[in-house]
């Protein structure tokens, strides 16, 4: 009787061993899966914030050109404001010259 428990004894540890092995390959498994996973969502996120900075990037440009469009114009505008200063004083010098005579 007591050698038929050390068998059963036996069995019984040679299946833990196995299930701890399968358990363990299991887990191995999991964990690649796991790590796949992680590898996969860090490769989104990289080009997800690599879009994103493009994006930024062209937006950047973009407002460069408009502000450097904006300060042409102004200095367009403002080369127009003197000029015309200018031909108002101008105006004014010629009225004076002209009002004593009359």
């Amino acid at each position: 009787k007591i050698l038929e428990q050390a068998k059963q004894i036996k069995k019984l540890e040679e299946r833990i061993r196995l299930a701890g092995k399968e358990h363990e390959a299991v887990l191995e498994r999991t964990n690649e899966r796991s790590n796949e996973q992680l590898r996969q969502a860090e490769e989104e996120k990289k080009k997800i914030v690599a879009d994103i900075q493009a994006s930024v990037d062209a937006d950047r440009r973009e407002l460069q050109a408009e502000q450097k469009a904006l300060e042409r114009k102004k200095q367009v505008l403002q080369a127009e404001g003197e000029r015309q200063n200018d031909r108002q004083a101008a105006l004014r010098r010629d009225e004076e010259s002209i009002s004593p005579r009359i």
